[in-house]
């Protein structure tokens, strides 16, 4: 994780220097960027080496650093959004917020899903599926991320009431 945010932190930072110098707006320098980063991962991990069992795909797909890349550019995104919403450029955050929550919950619940599956996947290994082959190589890293930054409107919005059981539990779990 700390090579990811490493790698991350240096370069992206590089390359949205090196467009604002090729005379592109910062603006558009920094979602040509975001692009990049993420199509840059997935395009790593369909041309690595392809896994054929948990063990194969937790060493190959799983660990190398330009894999995994994307995730923090959606961390990133995330928290470009938001400085535009509390500068009040992106009004949308609030309308969508709810649709979003419940989407981000659907993407984390279906790669949960799918990981449930993956053993059955790689024991079947002599006749595997396309889709699924193609799923776990390279965008089933990506969801849990995807998922992660459609919840951002609502959790960061959440609101607990003062008595609610919601509030005290995170009480609890920030002293812990």
């Amino acid at each position: 994780s700390l090579a990811v945010e490493e790698w991350f932190y240096l370069s992206s930072p590089l390359l949205i220097f090196a467009l604002v110098k090729l005379k592109v707006k910062p603006d558009k320098s920094i979602w040509m960027v975001a692009f990049l980063v993420i199509l840059f991962s997935m395009i790593s991990r369909w041309m690595g080496p392809h896994a054929f069992n948990f063990h194969d795909w937790g060493e190959w797909v799983k660990k190398p650093v330009t894999y995994r890349l994307d995730s923090m550019m959606y961390g990133f995104i995330g928290a470009l959004l938001y400085a535009r919403y509390q500068a009040g450029i992106l009004p949308q955050w609030e309308r969508w917020k709810s649709p979003l929550f419940i989407a981000g919950l659907g993407f984390i619940l279906f790669q949960k899903m799918m990981m449930m599956s993956m053993d059955s996947f790689f024991a079947d290994s002599t006749s595997p599926s396309v889709f699924l082959e193609l799923y776990f190589q390279v965008f089933s890293l990506s969801v849990v991320s995807l998922g992660t930054l459609m919840l951002l409107p609502h959790l960061i919005t959440f609101k607990p009431k003062t008595s609610s059981l919601v509030q005290y539990i995170m009480k609890w779990t920030t002293h812990v």
